[in-house]
């Protein structure tokens, strides 16, 4: 009998399975996921396994990875053959700036205050060829897809941006900015990682060259492990390793040391050595489960709608949220009447208040766990730790 999934909407059912006590009020899903039952049970089940592993056998280093392969393959509309194992962002963003060609004088374009693994391998590749990283400021009005399309021109390699801002929220729409990128001739690299699990994505639509998400935030999954999906246009270029395990008839223990030139098939010839991992592989696939129940689409209407009845009422107590049509549905960051700082967070987390502070802003990422009760206690905590 496979795993219940309690509806999206049942908060004290969900809650109860994630093990989020109810004098907790965590929101912090954009820093760490806490654990699905199932992903745990999957980890228990791992270790049990592996402490014999005389009944083990050359088969596990392959199945799990590839039924891995085909359950993040259904999430965004690709084919197994397209998807890479690695162990973080900044792997994924290291094979891009490999196999993505720019020329003298060409620009790569990121966001301000963009995530430090997507800014310091780009700055590298532009100076090693002479081109130029050029940081696109979010304008007045908030609208980062805006501000793109203003600034992709004939110049521009790459485009390197998340789906969601880290900082506080403010969504880009890939679709547009993609079909832009197309027209003019540029790659279009994405980190998924703030959004992917809680927002909707199709490849199919967007068409990146290279898109990425570490698995610990909303993909629910374990920590070092990211899924990276690299279009087929691409799949024959240089991987960032070459080991064992990305070659061709890597599955025949037997001929090990008849060494082949030739790599596994599709997006596998840049997967990381030990992708394997009878820890890891078995916690992501549980994770999957759990959103291919729900779905990114009911997780994000969901987390909207708990936002829409309850923001209006910390803008009455003089916090600031990003302009509506900028807006992700599920995380958000608050502006004070200063900015937010690390003793800041400290500060609630005394209080068993649980969130982050990024870029002066409170960022605040509920989940399908989350109260009443929870967003009750937020609102009073801020509002006696601000007006103090």
């Amino acid at each position: 009998m496979g795993v219940l999934f309690p509806p999206a909407g049942d908060t004290a059912s969900i809650r109860t399975d994630f093990s989020v006590p109810t004098d907790i009020h965590y929101f912090n899903m954009s820093y760490m996921a806490p654990r699905w039952y199932s992903v745990k049970a999957a980890a228990m089940d791992a270790l049990t396994e592996t402490a014999s592993p005389w009944t083990m056998t050359s088969d596990d280093f392959f199945s799990g990875v590839e039924a891995l392969r085909h359950s993040f393959a259904k999430l965004i509309n690709a084919s197994a053959d397209d998807i890479a194992i690695m162990p973080a962002v900044s792997y994924g963003i290291e094979t891009a700036t490999r196999n993505l060609s720019i020329s003298r004088g060409q620009t790569i374009l990121t966001l301000d205050d963009q995530f430090p693994s997507n800014i310091y391998p780009w700055h590298r590749l532009a100076t090693q060829q002479n081109a130029s990283l050029k940081t696109v400021r979010c304008p007045q009005q908030g609208d980062w897809t805006e501000a793109l399309l203003d600034a992709i021109t004939e110049e521009t390699a790459i485009i390197s941006i998340p789906q969601v801002h880290w900082s506080d929220g403010r969504s880009i729409s890939l679709k547009t900015i993609g079909a832009k990128a197309r027209s003019s001739g540029a790659h279009l690299v994405v980190d998924a990682t703030q959004s992917l699990g809680a927002v909707p994505l199709d490849v199919e639509v967007i068409k990146p060259d290279f898109l990425m998400a570490a698995c610990y935030k909303w993909l629910l999954g374990p920590y070092n492990l990211c899924l990276c999906y690299i279009a087929p246009r691409h799949q024959g270029g240089e991987p960032l390793e070459e080991n064992w395990v990305n070659r061709k008839h890597a599955a025949d223990f037997t001929r090990l040391t008849d060494y082949h030139d030739d790599y596994a098939p599709g997006a596998r010839r840049f997967d990381m050595g030990e992708r394997n991992s009878p820890l890891h592989i078995p916690m992501m696939i549980a994770a999957l489960d759990a959103l291919h129940a729900w779905t990114p689409q009911t997780i994000n209407e969901t987390i909207a709608a708990q936002w829409a009845r309850w923001l209006p009422a910390f803008e009455k107590e003089g916090f600031r949220a990003p302009p509506v049509a900028s807006r992700a549905g599920h995380m958000l960051g608050l502006h004070a009447h200063r900015r937010a700082t690390a003793d800041d967070v400290a500060a609630l987390k005394e209080k068993n208040i649980f969130l982050s502070a990024r870029s002066g802003a409170l960022r605040i990422s509920p989940y399908l766990f989350t109260s009443d009760e929870d967003w009750s206690a937020l609102l009073s905590a801020l509002v006696a730790h601000f007006q103090n």
